[in-house]
């Protein structure tokens, strides 16, 4: 019998407690955090947070092997400058859930180029 196991994800940022959309985060400072509801499914065994360059195309996956843990710094998923999509599953011997809703952010965007740079 396949049972729902609900989990949710936020990416926190500087802490702050808003769900990250399009937010530009530092990698040093950033978390994920998330709920989870057992529900009507099995116990959760392990986490797995899951991102990618695109919505819904997870390339970089983490195992969170402690069920007990509801955050993640974002730099032991994420270690590379650019935009990312994460969601998280949850899972147990039986299987994997369906990914919580899906968070999405910049990660350690450069700075702009200076101006008026001159010799005088």
């Amino acid at each position: 019998m396949i049972k729902t196991l609900l989990a949710t994800l936020v990416l926190v940022a500087l802490s702050t407690c808003a769900e990250a959309h399009a937010a530009s985060d530092d990698l040093t400072k950033a978390k994920f955090t998330w709920t989870f509801f057992q529900g009507t499914g099995g116990a959760v065994a392990s986490f797995n947070v899951k991102c990618g360059a695109a919505t819904g195309l997870y390339t970089i996956t983490k195992a969170i092997t402690d069920p007990t843990l509801r955050t993640l710094p974002v730099n032991q998923v994420v270690t590379a400058v650019g935009t990312y999509f994460c969601a998280i599953t949850a899972a147990n011997q039986y299987g994997e859930s369906a990914p919580s809703a899906e968070v999405n952010f910049t990660a350690g965007a450069s700075p702009v180029a200076p101006s008026g740079f001159t010799v005088q």
